[in-house]
């Protein structure tokens, strides 16, 4: 049998999506039978619980802290169910709330532990960090529309009983040994600042150059440039987007480059397709980076390039 995978992240799509014969059932959905089938779906049983663990920035959390959450039912039905008093503020997804979290307009957020794990140390998060402890569980299920082949529900809920709970949580347990094992540089410098700190001081004292990437735009935070012994400074192509058409903006990247400057790095400005090249120059900026100079390419044609352009 193969199986054809939709992913989707908004559930009143993909309630959509199987009403109108577009899919045959879905993944992964919340236990609720009654809410199933309000939208005419039958449930089969649990094949995995899932847990959700708070995320935080690296600080103390205030007595009464603001919460993230989903703007749809189930989620903001869980943070009312456990945390009756607290203000809660809706996102439209997951990287919402933790931008949330991140710049201050909520002090925590509550996801899925391996969601969790994936964005504090191999995603774009790594100066958030997971509190380590469980606030809530919730089965979860696949959900069959009733309008569909009978058969299908008790063929699934065969086979959740025939693996049983100890495939679903190995695999879980491997995604968590996965981001802890390839867990981004900057995770191990906010987990680990003493020590990365020094690491990188004895690349640096070796010869190796250190490039902070994404400058003004993720995670590159203006703390590092303190602490980090950075040789390079790379632009964010999103500040440069954002430069064209606004004297406003044109100052702030004109800024930054000066900044780096001032703190003797070279200065890189990712993302040049057109005549933003001219802009840049006039901002002081001596490097770029984009399809205006050329696309990704073969080694032999890279070399073919150096020769032709070097």
């Amino acid at each position: 049998m193969t199986l054809d995978i939709v992913t989707m992240t908004d559930y009143e799509k993909a309630y959509a999506a199987m009403q109108d014969g577009e899919a045959d059932f879905l993944l992964n959905m919340f236990v609720d039978p009654a809410w199933g089938a309000q939208r005419d779906l039958d449930q089969t049983a649990p094949f995995v619980v899932s847990y959700f663990t708070g995320v935080t920035r690296r600080t103390a959390m205030p007595e009464h802290p603001v919460i993230a959450t989903l703007d749809n039912r189930l989620a903001k039905e869980l943070i009312a169910q456990h945390f009756p008093d607290q203000r809660v503020v809706t996102y439209k997804s997951i990287q919402d709330c933790l931008d949330a979290v991140r710049h201050g307009e909520a002090d925590v957020t509550y996801i899925r532990v391996e969601a969790a794990q994936y964005e504090t140390m191999r995603g774009a998060y790594p100066d958030l960090v997971p509190s380590g402890r469980i606030a809530f569980a919730r089965g979860i299920a696949m959900g069959v529309p009733t309008s569909g082949d009978p058969v299908l529900l008790r063929v699934l809920d065969k086979e959740i009983h025939h693996m049983g709970q100890s495939v679903t949580e190995a695999y879980y347990a491997e995604e968590a040994q996965k981001s802890f094992r390839d867990r981004s540089a900057l995770s191990v410098i906010y987990t680990y600042p003493q020590r990365a700190l020094a690491i990188l001081a004895a690349l640096h004292a070796m010869g190796f150059a250190i490039d902070m990437d994404d400058f003004g735009s993720g995670y590159s935070d203006l703390s590092l440039l303190n602490q980090l012994p950075l040789d390079v400074m790379k632009i964010d192509r999103s500040l440069l987007l954002a430069s064209e058409g606004s004297e406003r903006m044109c100052v702030v990247l004109r800024q930054m480059v000066g900044l780096g400057h001032a703190l003797g790095m070279k200065v890189i400005c990712e993302g040049i397709e057109t005549t933003q090249e001219e802009l840049l120059i006039g901002c002081g900026c001596e490097y770029g980076q984009g399809y205006l100079y050329g696309k990704p390419m073969k080694r032999a044609d890279f070399e073919a390039f150096l020769k032709e352009h070097v």
